[in-house]
């Protein structure tokens, strides 16, 4: 529902309107009369248009009057039973009070209701909180969980048992030697002659060198000097078949080299100085001497 600030509002609308309406009948009157004292043979004809009950001047002012009342009486009504009491019987008697002109209720009538609504008015008793339910803001006590367990016959208390991670507990466990059936250690398989030293990924600390020559930040070498993570099972190794300078060579496109050929035509793309390469003119930067790279 619209709250009490809306409906002011409307009704100030609503009252500017109706009130502006009566003030143009009340300057057309004026006008009138003005004409009818310099030309009085033109009064029969401006009541004729104007002023008849049959005449559509007439019909459309009333209406449009009768319409703002009307809307303006429904807000009113409104208003009001936004501030009727709960009370069946003191809602009944303030119904019948009438608004005044600056007020929702008449001032006189409603100073006589409230004289009289506050004694027939009787506080009810609140009851009191039964004694076994407690106090209803009282907070409730945690409660320790136990479990029962029959032991000789008779149920004793039994404390909970807190069962630790069992994930943390096998990372903290050495892993088993992998040894053939007579005692002997296994030959070293690739994994150990790549100089893994076992079972574990994750062997950063064996480049940290590597890591400071490419320029790593100072605080994270300590955390890649003791970086190790432990696997189960010894992982699969493979070689690859290919030697690294075959994987990195790019197989030719011929569809790429029609965009290619497109996009020089089309003036997109632009050779540089590089000679195995374009560059877009968009990334072109213009140096002092003239030229653009």
């Amino acid at each position: 529902p619209p709250s009490d600030f809306l409906l002011r509002k409307q009704e100030r609308l609503l009252g500017s309107i109706t009130h502006g309406l009566l003030a143009q009948r009340q300057a057309f009157q004026k006008c009138r009369e003005s004409i009818v004292s310099s030309c009085p043979a033109a009064a029969p004809l401006i009541d004729k248009f104007f002023l008849e009950e049959s005449s559509e001047f007439r019909q459309e002012s009333d209406a449009l009057l009768q319409f703002a009342c009307g809307k303006r009486a429904e807000i009113l009504a409104d208003r009001r039973k936004a501030v009727e009491p709960k009370g069946s019987e003191s809602r009944r008697r303030l119904r019948q009070i009438p608004p005044s002109s600056s007020h929702l209720y008449d001032e006189d009538q409603l100073a006589k209701w409230s004289s009289v609504e506050p004694a027939q008015q009787r506080p009810q008793k609140r009851p009191a909180p039964d004694a076994n339910l407690g106090s209803p803001f009282q907070a409730a006590k945690k409660q320790r969980f136990v479990s029962f367990k029959k032991k000789g016959g008779g149920e004793q208390l039994q404390r909970p048992k807190i069962f630790q991670n069992v994930r943390s507990k096998v990372l903290r466990e050495s892993l088993p030697r992998k040894e053939c059936v007579q005692g002997v250690k296994s030959p070293p398989s690739d994994f150990d002659m790549l100089g893994y030293g076992g079972p574990k990924g994750g062997q950063l600390k064996n480049f940290v060198d590597q890591w400071k020559m490419l320029g790593a930040p100072p605080q994270l070498i300590p955390l890649l000097q003791g970086y190790s993570i432990p696997f189960s099972k010894e992982p699969p190794f493979q070689r690859l078949v290919p030697p690294f300078s075959r994987l990195a060579i790019t197989p030719p496109s011929p569809p790429m080299d029609g965009e290619i050929l497109s996009l020089l035509e089309s003036g997109m793309i632009v050779p540089s100085r590089e000679k195995s390469g374009f560059i877009s003119p968009m990334f072109l930067v213009t140096k002092p001497d003239g030229c653009s790279t």
